[in-house]
């Protein structure tokens, strides 16, 4: 059977289950989004909607990541429905993506099987986009740059970089990494999306992350912030990448220092939403030198004005009363009445003006 009529099958046979779904699984989200996004992870199931609820879990755990995994978990549960009579677990719930991975892995014994474990050792190839950027026994790191090269480099593991459009994706937020132990692969690491995953798309854990981003730290600092969240220390040859990302000074500050970086004050400052997240969440209260900043967003000026001021903001007000959202919102929360001066723009919105109008009757 074609994978468009499993589709339409699965699709069919979950419309009388989104109910439950949406609320088990999705009681805190839009229903319009919500059932939007469980026929999205119901056109994985090859079945008629038997796996839709381990698949829907897995993604809530953050375990299955759309489009990049969709043709993976679909081809993993069709396996596990052919094979799963030679697992001595036969229940989908115990296994994760990459646990179910390893797991069909160990049975059989067909030349089938044996090629693909081979293809997982995948033995140190260098194509046009990768190089060698380590050599420290057992250890080698090639760096990846391009899309076609991570399609080679990938290929026989569970990571979605195997695909070539999946790969272009990730690349766009900086170079892979892939890390190979005994002259097998090992490990891929990308540091925008804060990933060290194992050939089985499974994320590295205590110790062994730790020493692995240890590794990486050395030939790219991106992964800087990762290895300070592992370590609980401060890694001072990595602070000065680190300050001048603020969304990665603001983490730093609040999970590692635990109190005001001062050093990196001056990037945070400049960037409305970090500022804000700052003086909430490490400052706790008002940051004047950050305020400049932070009052050019109408989003973040209400924002600041209601959780870190608690009260109204007069010199970010011209601003905040030029977006009808937040002008309503600055209303209804900060102002906690009516803000004449803003009505007009408000009232510019058919929608907001109603939100705006509503709130007041109720």
């Amino acid at each position: 059977m074609k994978l468009s009529c499993l589709v339409e099958a699965t699709l069919k046979d979950i419309e009388r289950r989104i109910p439950i779904f949406l609320q088990k699984h999705y009681r805190d989200i839009p229903s319009d989004q919500a059932t939007k996004l469980i026929e999205q992870l119901a056109a994985l199931d090859p079945t008629r909607g038997k796996y839709t609820e381990w698949i829907i879990r897995q993604h809530n755990n953050g375990a299955i990541r759309i489009p990049e995994d969709s043709e993976k978990i679909t081809r993993l549960l069709k396996q596990f429905h052919r094979n799963k009579q030679q697992l001595s677990d036969k229940d989908i719930n115990n296994y994760t993506p990459g646990g179910l991975a390893k797991a069909l892995d160990q049975i059989g014994g067909t030349s089938k099987r044996q090629a693909k474990k081979k293809g997982r050792a995948g033995k140190l190839a260098l194509p046009p986009g990768a190089e060698q950027v380590l050599d420290k026994p057992p250890y080698q790191i090639v760096k990846i740059t391009d899309a076609k090269a991570s399609t080679i480099i990938c290929s026989g593991t569970e990571w979605c970089t195997a695909n070539l459009e999946s790969a272009e994706s990730y690349l766009e937020g900086g170079p892979l990494y892939v890390i190979y132990k005994n002259g097998d692969r090992y490990a891929l690491a990308h540091a925008k999306s804060d990933q060290v995953m194992d050939v089985y798309d499974e994320p590295y854990e205590g110790e062994e992350s730790k020493r692995l981003l240890k590794l990486l730290v050395g030939i790219d600092l991106d992964f800087g912030y990762m290895y300070a969240i592992e370590s609980g220390e401060r890694v001072p040859e990595v602070e000065p990448t680190i300050m001048k990302d603020p969304q990665w000074a603001c983490w730093y500050a609040r999970d590692i220092i635990k109190g005001r970086w001062l050093e990196a004050e001056p990037i945070i400052a400049k960037s409305p939403t970090w500022a804000y997240n700052y003086a909430r969440d490490v400052i706790k209260g008002e940051w004047p030198e950050a305020e400049p900043f932070i009052a050019k967003s109408p989003t973040w000026a209400y924002n600041y004005a209601r959780d870190v001021i608690k009260g109204r903001w007069p010199e970010a007000e011209p601003i905040i009363m030029r977006d009808p959202k937040w002008a309503h919102f600055y209303a209804r929360d900060v102002i906690k009445g009516r803000w004449p001066e803003a009505e007009p723009i408000i009232m510019s919105d058919s929608w907001w003006a109603r939100e705006y109008v509503q709130a007041r009757l109720s």
